[in-house]
């Protein structure tokens, strides 16, 4: 969270008229919905500009379902009294950021993509000296961590770089803890098997009463970094970028500059993941992608279909 936002637990924010305006219409009308129309794009304009957080490129209905569902979360049948309550107090402003991007995640999710990334792609990259990957939209860090161990049963760890990158600071901070709900244990061993996990999960995430603690030697090989997709460029050169079920939440125009980014920080030889779920073969063929395999959803920035 930026610094100017920690002032005795609170922002200082100072909306701008045609914003304040709204606000005070809205209260007027009573209004007890989520918003939408202008007053949603003034709340998004004073979010980005006084904290740089850039949801305007997020699909609308998402938007309103989640701001819908943190007011009554949060007590508040009023937007207007729920904005200035979120632009004001620090605790609800991360509450905002942190549930906004729908972080969903678990180890070793898309089972049958992960085992095709440890039976095919890992060992070809295994002839580069250092690999480089990046998982961007990390939320709570499963994706992560479940690469860290597919790379320390092909040992390939100790010559990885991964990095892991989502807007939300409270989710990082989760992700860099290590520790996950035991409640997940059963799904996670599906998972881990049906990725073609040949150990025990156990192994790497003991269960320690409610918790899974990832060991020491995972979380040392993982960067976790604060990173918009929405807002910022590209910091790195990767030879592997997951990025599943992030972009189903953006607008065409920003999942097109965001399938750019990754371009340009693809590797030539290097590979990008989407997600079953993204829906965005058209707009990755359209970015010069060019599929591993017919369905896979596994791209390369060129070359031929492997078959």
């Amino acid at each position: 969270m930026p610094d100017a936002a920690r002032d005795a637990g609170h922002f200082d924010y100072v909306l701008n008229l045609s914003a304040i305006a709204s606000v005070t219409a809205s209260a007027l009308a009573g209004d007890a919905a989520a918003p939408e129309g202008e007053l949603l794009d003034l709340f998004l304009e004073a979010v980005t500009s006084q904290c740089g957080y850039d949801f305007r490129n997020y699909q609308r209905d998402s938007l309103q379902r989640r701001i819908r569902s943190l007011m009554l979360h949060c007590g508040f049948h009023s937007f207007a009294h729920y904005q200035r309550a979120v632009l004001s107090d620090a605790a609800l402003f991360e509450r905002l950021t942190a549930e906004l991007p729908v972080g969903v995640t678990s180890f070793f999710r898309h089972p049958a993509q992960l085992r095709q990334i440890r039976d095919e792609i890992l060992p070809y990259l295994a002839s580069f000296p250092m690999i480089k990957l990046w998982s961007a939209g990390c939320s709570t860090g499963e994706e992560a961590y479940s690469l860290a161990i597919m790379l320390d049963e092909l040992g390939l760890l100790e010559r990885s770089h991964l990095f892991a990158t989502d807007v939300s600071p409270y989710l990082l901070e989760l992700a860099k803890a290590g520790l996950f709900p035991a409640a997940t244990l059963d799904t996670n061993r599906g998972n881990y098997r049906a990725s073609g996990g040949s150990l025990d999960f156990d192994s790497y995430l003991p269960a320690g009463g409610r918790y899974l603690r990832a060991p020491e030697r995972l979380r040392l090989r993982l960067l976790f970094h604060r990173h918009s997709l929405t807002g910022e460029g590209i910091f790195n050169e990767f030879q592997l970028i997951l990025c599943r079920n992030v972009l189903i939440y953006f607008d065409a125009d920003l999942q097109r500059q965001v399938l750019q980014r990754f371009a340009r920080s693809l590797h030539v030889d290097g590979f990008l993941v989407l997600g079953p779920q993204d829906g965005l073969n058209q707009a990755a063929l359209a970015q010069g992608f060019v599929p591993w395999q017919p369905g896979s959803y596994i791209y390369r920035r060129g070359g031929a279909c492997h078959e």
